[in-house]
This record gives C-alpha cells, sequence and structure tokens, in this order.
C-alpha cells in the first residue's frame, strides 16, 4: 500500500537509504493489482521519475548489463531514461544509454530471439549479445557519474517533489 511520505521524514533519513526509500515508496504508489503501471509512472512529476526509472536502471546494469535492464523493463522506459540521466547531471551516463537503445534498436531480433520466458533463454540470451560491451563502459562512466550518489544528491535537493 502506498503511504505519501512528509517533508520531515524525508528531510531527517540517512542519505544512505533516502533513495532506497523514496524508490520503494513510488514503486508501491505505481502498483495496481500487483503490475507496474506504465502510466503511473509517466504521470508522476519529473523528480519522481528520475527517482524510480534511474534507481531501477542502476541495480539492472549492475547486476545483468544492458541485457538485463531492457529484458526486466521490457524497454518500456527506454526513450526517456537518458533525459533523466541528463536531469541528474550524468551526462555521460545518458550518452551511453543513446548508445544502448540504438545498438538494441539495431540489432533487437537477435538480442530477444532466446527470451522465451525462461531462465535457459534468458542466460543463452547473453551469448554473442552486442550490448555486453557496454557493461564495461557503463562501469567506467560510473567511477565519474556515481548514479545513486547523484541520485541522492538531487533527491535532497528537490525534496518537495517527493511529498505529493
Amino acid at each position: 500500500e502506498y503511504f505519501p511520505l512528509s517533508l520531515f521524514e524525508l528531510e531527517n533519513k540517512n542519505h544512505y537509504v533516502l533513495v532506497f526509500d523514496i524508490s520503494m515508496n513510488l514503486y508501491n504508489k505505481f502498483l495496481e493489482n500487483n503490475f507496474l503501471k506504465l502510466d503511473k509512472v509517466l504521470s508522476a512529476n519529473k523528480s519522481q521519475q528520475a527517482i524510480f526509472l534511474i534507481f531501477g536502471f542502476d541495480g539492472d546494469v549492475h547486476n545483468g548489463g544492458f541485457n538485463q535492464y531492457y529484458t526486466n523493463s521490457k524497454c518500456k522506459f527506454m526513450d526517456i531514461l537518458p533525459g533523466l540521466l541528463t536531469q541528474i547531471g550524468a551526462e555521460k551516463m545518458s550518452g551511453l544509454v543513446q548508445k544502448a537503445n540504438k545498438v538494441l534498436e539495431e540489432n533487437k531480433i537477435e538480442i530477444f530471439k532466446h527470451k522465451d520466458g525462461t531462465v535457459e533463454g534468458f542466460c543463452k540470451s547473453y551469448e554473442d549479445n552486442p550490448l555486453n560491451e557496454l557493461d564495461s563502459e557503463f562501469l567506467m562512466i560510473y567511477k565519474e557519474e556515481n548514479l545513486l550518489e547523484l541520485l541522492t544528491k538531487y533527491a535532497l535537493q528537490n525534496l518537495k517533489d517527493f511529498t505529493v
């Protein structure tokens, strides 16, 4: 169930959990019948979209690369992600995502041909996947543009955007 966070709660959160707590709160806000509703995410303010979508992107790519990000998000937010990254000050990461989106578009059939909803299909999708080479680039850029640090700074500058 979704309960809006108060400004007092947000101001007094430990900075290390601020982004996580905001993101989990938004996840509950965007759920309907146990499904994430695209229209709810897209109708949220830009600050809420940035925290929620970039936090998810960060976790997916760190866990399983761009292949996992596009699989988990079903490519729903790939077009707005670069703008949100720019919004929080992650210019290089925004450029990398634009590059990854282009690689995906140009190789969509090849990348998704094994993805049949099974673990085996997902694992097989990593073989000869052109997205794989972008994962190391992500890690290099992350050294300069740590997304969790940028998200925390952004959240602290825009706390009121998360109380509605």
